[in-house]
This record gives C-alpha cells, structure tokens and sequence, in this order.
C-alpha cells in the first residue's frame, strides 16, 4: 500500500492544479447509531497508513456534500483491501459508492458510481469518474459492509473535482432572511477567547431543501413532506416513525448556538406510550457518536396553532458536527416547523486539532453564501432551496 496522507479539506484547484479531497477523514458518520465504533468499523493504522476498517455486519458509514450547481464532474478514488470474506446468505462483501441526491434527498436514479468487493484481495487502488446530475443537491459517499466474515479496508478515500460548470441564477433570499450577502466578519478573537455575534451577522445553519430522513423507508410524502401556506414554507412530518435530520460539520469555532422554529400541532393521538413530536440539537463527536449530556429538545403533547420555540445549547469540546433532529411518534396527527433555523450567537477562534488520523487539520474558513448559511468547508457552497 501506499503511503497515505489525508489532508484537510482545501479549496479545490482546477486547471492544472492538483484538485483537493472533498472528503474528511474524521467526518464517516455511521447510517445507524448502534453501528458502533470500535464494534463495526474502526480507524486502523498499519506502518505509515492509516485506514477504515469494515468488519461487523451491517454497517454503513457516509459523508455529504452539498452542490451548489457548479460541479461538473468528480472522481472518487481509494485503495482497498478485502480479507476472509464469508457470504451471508445472498449478502458476502463490501462497497465504496457515490451517489446524487436530489432537493428531496432522494437518489438520481442512474446517476452513481462505486465499486463491489466480493472476493478476498490485497491493497488495490480504484478509481471511477461520475457526472454530476444539473439537479444534484448533494452528493452522498458510503462505505458498506453486509457479510457474514471477514473484513474491507478502505485507505485514501478521496472525491476530487475534475470539471465545473457556470453556476445557475440564484433566486433572491426569502423575505424572512437576510439579503446581506458580504463574507461574515472575522469576529474571532486571539486565545480562542469567546466572542457574541452580533444579531445582524447571525445566519441561519440549516437547509430547508436538506432535510433527509434517517431511514430511506421514511418517503417524503408519506411519512414527511415541505409544504406551503401563502408565503410561509414548513417541513410536516406526519406518519409513524419518522426522523428528519440535518447534520452541519463544525471547525470548533462554535461557542453557544440557538436553535428556534415557529411550531403547530393538530389532532395528536398517542400510540402507546408514544404521542409526541420532538425538536432536538446533538453533538457528535469525532466518530459520529452523540455526546451525552448536551444538547437541547423541546418536546410537544399536545395541539397547537403556531407559536415560536428557540431552545439554547452551549457546544462542548470534541463537537465535530451538529445534528438536528426532527422526530415524530404517535398513532395520528402531524406537526409543522416553519421558520427553523440554527444560528452561532458565540464564537471563538477555530482551533487546530487532530484528525483521526493523527495528522493536525488546520482551521477551516466560515464562509456565508447567499441563502444565508454558513458553510465551514470553502467548496460547500451555498444551496438554494
């Protein structure tokens, strides 16, 4: 095997330059929370390398990137090693796969790439080049393993850009977000000292076009939809089980964020000693673990027409990432969220911290777009809803 360096997320270089990787070492979040880490996959280090290792069935670990609409093409590439490989039934191996996914955080059918690891093998490198659909909203990489014995290796895995298009016309921000669309002042203060945000340069996290429900059983639709009454746009979760949830990296630089939504319940039945609908903030840490005792949830029993809910959370150290949740369990009834939005009212100087590999990631920059949101990797450029 090569020798493997991950590098931190860098703005990409076409033409002529080396393109960065869009993806981050330590930023693998398992599909379900009791693929654990440690159990079903663990980070792994062999000489000079280091390396995910697949080795509990099932487990699925993935990363998403937001599109912007300017991405052309991308290459995913890496170098895997499969060992005593043992069929389960009609599941026997592992994959490394791309897809697309459009506003409703479905798959593009016919639109991916990837590659199946059915048998036993040595490091081997593979590499496969996908055209990125004009109605991506997101890409999704995943790392799957379904086997009864056995395990995959997956070293220097790297989705890079390798062609851009002109970026689409970008509709103007709605009425009930701010029109600014200058870079949010460089408000962090030396010694990692906490700094308030000003009200005014407080932008909203959260995509309304990026909610995803945690099973792909859970169709918009069906269990979900985004709805609209008049000028007003609300994400109604509205059938038994369902979680709706946005993940947002962070680069340490969040001090305190508030969370708020304007809420309203109809004809909610209980099932069971289920009969509730739940709005809640997580922090994960590096292995896309929940961080137990922090947070915030505000938890709703009974009808309501619409009233405002903000619930504050200071983030605690190791936060790699922010999970917003959306849950919704009762026999009948639905709930509407409109006007949601996670903003950073306090920040410090993002640290320089250690990625799972062991090699130092260099603070990212926080970039605001046009829709408002604040993006901590410069080629997650803004969505529009």
């Amino acid at each position: 095997m090569s020798k493997i360096v991950f590098g931190v997320v860098l703005l990409a270089l076409i033409d002529g330059a080396s393109a960065a990787n869009l993806l981050q070492p330590d930023q693998w979040v398992p599909k379900q929370r009791w693929m654990r880490s440690g159990s079903h996959y663990e980070q792994m280090i062999e000489g000079e390398g280091s390396f995910t290792r697949l080795k509990k069935a099932p487990v699925v670990l993935e990363q998403t990137i937001p599109l912007d609409g300017t991405l052309a093409k991308v290459k995913l590439s890496a170098e895997a090693r499969v060992q005593g490989l043992e069929k389960d039934g009609r599941w026997g191996g592992g994959s490394l796969r791309l897809r697309f996914l459009d506003a409703a955080g479905e798959p593009i059918q016919d639109a991916s790439a990837g590659k199946f690891f059915l048998r036993d093998q040595d490091w081997e490198e593979l590499e496969r080049e996908a055209e990125v659909p004009a109605e991506a909203k997101a890409m999704e990489v995943a790392m799957d393993y379904r086997a009864k014995a056995g395990t995959v290796d997956l070293a220097a895995v790297t989705l890079e850009v390798i062609g851009t298009r002109e970026a689409p016309a970008v509709s103007s921000p709605k009425a009930d977000r701010p029109s600014n669309t200058t870079p949010l002042p460089n408000t962090a203060a030396p010694a990692s000292k906490p700094v308030p945000v000003a009200a005014a340069d407080q932008r909203n996290l959260i995509e309304l076009s990026q909610w995803t429900s945690r099973q792909r059983w859970q169709r918009r639709g069906a269990f979900w939809d985004v709805l609209k009454e008049g000028d007003t746009s609300f994400v109604r979760v509205m059938k038994s089980p369902v979680l709706l949830q946005q993940t947002i990296n962070t680069d340490g630089s969040f001090v305190k964020v508030k969370l708020a939504a304007d809420v309203r319940v109809s004809q909610l039945q209980t099932d069971g000693r289920w009969g509730l609908i739940t709005m809640a903030l997580k922090f994960l840490d590096a292995d896309g673990q929940v961080i137990q005792g922090s947070g915030a949830a505000a938890r709703f029993r009974e009808d309501q027409d619409w009233k405002h809910k903000e619930l504050d959370a200071e983030v605690p150290p190791g936060v790699y990432a922010l999970e917003i949740w959306l849950d919704y369990r009762a026999a009948k009834g639905q709930g509407d969220f409109a006007n949601i939005t996670l903003t950073a009212t306090e920040l410090r100087e993002a640290p320089e911290r250690a990625s799972r590999a062991g090699a130092a990631s260099a603070p990212r920059e926080l970039i605001y777009g046009e829709n408002a949101t604040w993006h901590l990797d410069p080629m997650q450029k803004p969505m529009t809803d």
